[in-house]
């Protein structure tokens, strides 16, 4: 049986809507805390986010991207991982491989090289990168 507390006499607010007030309280607060840093954010990287969300490169209902994704995570780590251990794995090299253009544009910019990014300004960048990071990429 629902508990109920009665607000006034033609209202009643039962637990299970006072936890979905509560969690609808918590989404508003979160995405007034994601506005106000997209706020900040410099035009460029207002654009590079707005590309990051049009993009995947996990999705569960691609399997043209999800199998050959968890072959290779179960050849790494010897068992078949967990679907949030791909989607986390997902995310880390997605965030790396846009540093890693983004560093490679940059030695393009310094060289004066305009148009596509060179697999010379590729190993460059892995190097800046590396030596950012001081661990292995």
């Amino acid at each position: 049986m629902k508990r109920a507390r009665k607000l006034s006499d033609d209202m009643d607010l039962s637990d299970e809507d006072l936890l979905d007030d509560e969690e609808d309280k918590k989404e508003n607060e979160d995405h007034a805390r994601y506005m106000s840093i997209l706020n900040r954010a410099t035009p460029e990287q207002k654009k590079r986010h707005d590309e990051m969300h049009m993009t995947y490169f996990y999705s569960t209902s691609d399997k043209k991207v999800k199998e050959p994704f968890e072959n290779l995570l179960k050849n790494i780590i010897g068992h078949i991982p967990s679907e949030d251990i791909c989607f986390a794995t997902a995310i880390a090299a997605k965030i790396y491989v846009g540093e890693l253009i983004e560093a490679a544009l940059g030695v393009a910019k310094e060289k004066g090289e305009s148009g596509h990014v060179t697999p010379a300004q590729l190993q460059a960048a892995r190097r800046r990168l590396k030596k950012t990071l001081k661990r292995i990429l």
